[in-house]
């Protein structure tokens, strides 16, 4: 799995460029997910602008956490695409923007009799804001809604990032 999200980060960056013409960011961060397993881990996003304050949103993450009586591991991967509503990125100092995100996550829980993996419908509902440096960098603060329905069980999850985003374009 590590080697298919190294290979997905290095054709993301290979591609991104190609896109300058248009309003594009990369975003790479820490995440923090709550439930209960609380998990850390990274999040790395991408957007294409579609017109000035819509943009189609690519989100990956990963969350590894471990359960507190047994110490077995429970990690979380996120694939989550769709809608991105914000404010023009070069206009001024502070750009909030929202999203909703539909794809699936997959969660590999070793507390439950063994090794067991769970595949599953996921969304995400969040708010954020970029709090831009000059035209192209910025830091990232944003906070999710994540649903999922792992091993029958639905959860909604908080999720909470930082990090830095740099915009292409214009």
């Amino acid at each position: 799995m590590r080697k298919f999200v190294l290979l997905l980060l290095v054709l993301t960056a290979c591609a991104l460029p190609a896109f300058a013409q248009h309003d594009t960011d990369a975003y790479f961060g820490f995440a923090h997910e709550t439930g209960d397993v609380a998990k850390n881990g990274w999040n790395l996003s991408g957007s294409y602008g579609f017109a000035d304050i819509i943009s189609g949103e690519a989100d990956f993450g990963g969350y590894y956490g471990s359960h507190q009586h047994s110490g077995n591991s429970n990690n979380t991967h996120t694939f989550v695409f769709g809608p991105n509503i914000h404010k023009p990125y070069r206009k001024q100092h502070f750009a909030p923007f929202g999203h909703i995100l539909f794809g699936f996550a997959h969660n590999h829980d070793g507390d439950r009799g063994g090794d067991q993996g769970s595949t599953a419908f996921a969304y995400m509902l969040g708010v954020g804001t970029d709090f831009n440096f000059n035209s192209g960098w910025a830091a990232r603060a944003k906070v999710d809604l994540v649903h999922t329905h792992f091993f029958n069980d639905g959860q909604t999850n908080l999720r909470v990032g930082i990090g830095v985003a740099y915009h292409f374009g214009k």
